[in-house]
């Protein structure tokens, strides 16, 4: 059915438009603009009444669009229903030109169908996880078993152009080691298309390991998080500290002040990026005094819960630039609800495109990859701030604490540090 758009009007010198739908209810303004990576338009509601409010939405809209094509990010979601289709259709080209066999239809557009659609549907492939993936893995493996397989009366199949129905003799067994490979196959393909169509960053895509059922259990050196070790952080520290001068741009220069800073509060406060960096706020960064010394102490919500985390001492002066550039900006302090981790004009960034920035960096310091050849994260932050301080013989028990997780989980992932602690007994002469 056509849209039909009333009050339209152009801002942004006519790269945006705004309008007011007459086939809803609410009166909500609506802003659209052409999508600059692709075809169609990128159109979002501005979810508000008010023409100034959302023209001000729009020219928001405009700016994050702008910035996010210079820096080579996704500027429109695409679901995975819509690239595993352009899968599928590029699977049917290959076969009608002769590259492939009908077979790989008949093998994997089932897969596409019962698994990957069914699970992920119409949500956005760039906002998928390493965590989602893990957790599809596991609906798989007992979607014969207890989940919607075993539900399942008849079994409707095509063979020789007519529709087939055969009663379920599927047996409840848990999927294999093969089968389930072989999803994670088409999996691979599907993102990879999404990266060709400028869904996903490359950066951004999780790794869809084939070992699932069956596979060989870790081994406690496999298990250890990819960290930094101390003459490692140091080269880090002083690169990055460097690296905004690398650029003439403003806007990245910026970007990469930020990105220092960032990068220097989660090795020095050990919180989780994203899930408890992107939520913070100048509220929940306090100065406090105990037996006359200064701390800055945090009050993170996350993962775990509630907790009040205290940062190392030098913390306080990457806060300070941060709310300084700010300063700088607006004449005054900023308020107290905005978030943290803003650049000077008070754009909010978010793990998602740190994690991105500091991939960048870390290949451009010779530093993305680990001893045992693992890519780096922000995440890798918070494992180095646990390694540096059990070497300085913080307990195990006080650090899970200030970092929100188990005593076991340090144990488990940080033993290897112990005999560092015990350096000064074990060389006893």
């Amino acid at each position: 059915m056509k849209q039909h758009r009333i009050h339209l009007t152009t801002v942004c010198s006519g790269r945006v438009e705004i309008y007011i739908r007459t086939d809803t209810k609410k009166q909500i303004w609506q802003a659209r603009t052409k999508n600059p990576n692709g075809i169609g338009y990128i159109e979002k509601s501005t979810k508000t009444l008010d023409k100034q409010e959302a023209t001000d939405f729009a020219e928001d809209l405009y700016s994050e669009i702008r910035f996010k094509v210079k820096n080579d990010l996704v500027t429109k979601n695409r679901t995975v229903t819509q690239i595993s289709k352009i899968y599928l259709d590029n699977l049917q080209t290959e076969i009608d030109t002769g590259l492939t066999t009908p077979r790989h239809m008949r093998d994997y557009q089932p897969l596409v169908n019962t698994y990957i659609n069914a699970y992920f549907g119409n949500k956005a492939i760039d906002k998928l996880k390493q965590l989602d993936i893990e957790a599809f893995k596991k609906w798989c493996l007992v979607y014969w078993l207890s989940g919607e397989g075993s539900k399942q009366k008849e079994f409707i199949y095509q063979r020789n152009g007519k529709y087939i129905k055969n009663p379920a003799s599927k047996p409840k067994v848990k999927l294999s080691s093969t089968s389930m490979n072989k999803i994670c196959v088409v999996l691979r393909a599907i993102f990879k298309i999404a990266v060709q169509q400028k869904a996903i960053n490359e950066a951004d895509v999780p790794k869809i390991s084939k070992l699932v059922a069956g596979q060989k259990r870790k081994s406690k050196e496999d298990s250890r998080r990819p960290d930094f070790s101390k003459a490692e952080y140091g080269i880090l520290v002083r690169k990055l500290g460097m690296w905004h001068k690398k650029t003439k741009d403003e806007d990245q220069i910026q970007r990469r002040l930020l990105l220092n800073d960032y990068v220097l509060i989660l090795a020095n406060t050990g919180i989780r990026p994203g899930t408890e960096s992107d939520g913070l706020r100048w509220k929940d960064v306090q100065d406090v005094v105990q037996d006359g010394k200064l701390y800055v102490q945090l009050s993170i919500d996350g993962k775990t819960g509630k907790r009040q985390p205290i940062a190392m001492d030098r913390t306080k002066k990457y806060f300070d630039r941060i709310r300084q550039r700010r300063i700088d900006f607006l004449g005054q302090e900023p308020d107290e609800n905005e978030y943290v981790f803003c650049l000077a004009d008070g754009t909010h960034v978010k793990n998602d495109y740190f994690r991105s920035a500091f991939k960048r960096s870390l290949k451009a310091f010779g530093l993305l990859k680990d001893s045992h050849g693992r890519n780096r994260s922000p995440y890798s932050l918070r494992h180095t701030y646990a390694t540096l301080r059990l070497a300085k013989g913080v307990g195990l028990e006080e650090l899970s604490k200030n970092m929100g997780t188990s005593y076991k989980m340090i144990q488990q992932y940080y033993s290897h540090t112990t005999p560092l602690l015990m350096s000064k007994s074990l060389t006893r002469t």
